[in-house]
């Protein structure tokens, strides 16, 4: 499956059988990310993943900032959760779909 944003092309593997996605294990795939939308709607994300990996920061700051991502997904009246990674954590907001994937796409800029 591609989908195709104003700044770039992205390619998603997509498997509906154990025999598919075996084939994307075999691959040497590390990580799968879901889907941000439900069938129903595809092109609207329920839900957005902030990703922070540390890369060469400190695991403090990593927390700090997910500290402040929950805050301020709190104060606009959001309920965040977290996933905590191997490299980092991801913070899951819950969205109605009711933008594309663009306009969300847009939110730490806003």
């Amino acid at each position: 499956m591609r989908l195709i944003t104003r700044k770039s092309r992205l390619d998603y593997a997509v498997y509906s059988t154990a025999a598919s996605l075996l084939h994307f294990v075999n691959l040497g795939t590390i990580e799968q990310h879901p889907w941000h939308s439900t069938i129903k709607r595809l092109d609207k994300p329920d839900w957005m993943a902030i990703d922070l990996d540390p890369k060469r920061r400190s695991w403090e700051n990593v927390l700090q900032v997910a500290l402040v991502v929950k805050a301020v997904a709190d104060e606009i009246g959001l309920t965040a959760s977290k996933d905590v990674r191997l490299f980092g954590i991801h913070v899951y907001v819950p969205l109605k779909p009711n933008n594309s994937y663009d306009k969300v796409a847009e939110f730490p800029s806003c």
